[in-house]
């Protein structure tokens, strides 16, 4: 039914758009900034599949997403902390 239609469509398209829209962006942003971009793709997954299908994950996915962004977040907030050192030349 609809949900294997679903699902076909995702598999085709999905990873087909994803990989031109990277490809693309290469050539307009830095390399850090498509990285970035792509890291939101799980939490829009996740809102997606609550909108359109009605599915909310489980306390375990959950965990997962969250020990997932927190590993994340490390290596960007300390870019940023980088970032923000006053120069000394």
């Amino acid at each position: 039914g609809k949900l294997v239609m679903y699902a076909a469509i995702a598999a085709f398209f999905g990873p087909f758009l994803s990989r031109l829209a990277v490809m693309q962006s290469v050539h307009h942003v830095p390399a850090s900034t498509t990285v970035l971009a792509q890291l939101i793709t799980p939490p829009t997954t996740l809102l997606l599949g609550f909108i359109v299908l009605g599915t909310l994950p489980s306390a375990r996915e959950l965990m997962g997403g969250a020990i997932m962004l927190v590993g994340v977040a490390i290596p960007v907030l300390h870019a940023l902390r980088e970032d923000r050192v006053i120069p000394t030349a």
